[in-house]
């Protein structure tokens, strides 16, 4: 069960970078990244700042003044905020002594495998956006092959 709660945290801030991401990808296809002055790389530092800094829903919120999205993505995006806030503060307070007996464990186990799937939704539409961002901004998407060697040969 522990090992569940973990993997939906993952799945958590996986789902939070990727909407930082998208922050990211529009500006890069207003401000252009081809072209990298001082003071561009100090806006997307400080910006790149400010999305760390922001929690996923101040993010979403800031996300939602620069796109639009159609209802079914932003109901996806919604629920998952709403389910990530849920998991994050009340999961186990929710489910109290549940977690000392079979049916309650397994009734846990279902919960979490329920709002990793929507965690998983919401970040592959998000990741779609950021897909298509970069795209239109001429930013070559990178191979994850070739992401995984480039970090193995910077680190050592």
């Amino acid at each position: 069960m522990y090992a569940k709660d973990g993997q939906v945290a993952e799945k958590a801030q996986v789902l939070e970078t990727e909407v930082g991401n998208v922050v990211l990808a529009f500006f890069a296809l207003f401000n252009g990244t081809k072209e990298m002055d001082e003071q561009k790389k100090e806006f997307y530092s400080q910006l790149l700042s400010e999305v760390n800094r922001k929690t996923l829903g101040g993010l979403l919120k800031h996300v939602k003044t620069i796109v639009e999205f159609d209802a079914k993505t932003l109901q996806i995006v919604d629920t998952a905020l709403d389910k990530r806030n849920y998991f994050t503060d009340h999961f186990f307070r929710t489910h109290d002594f549940s977690i000392y007996n079979e049916d309650g464990r397994s009734e846990m186990l279902q919960e979490l495998t329920d709002i990793g799937e929507h965690f998983d939704l919401a970040h592959a539409c998000l990741a779609a956006l950021t897909g298509q961002l970069m795209k239109i901004s001429g930013i070559a998407i990178p191979d994850p092959a070739t992401m995984i060697e480039r970090a193995k040969r910077e680190r050592h």
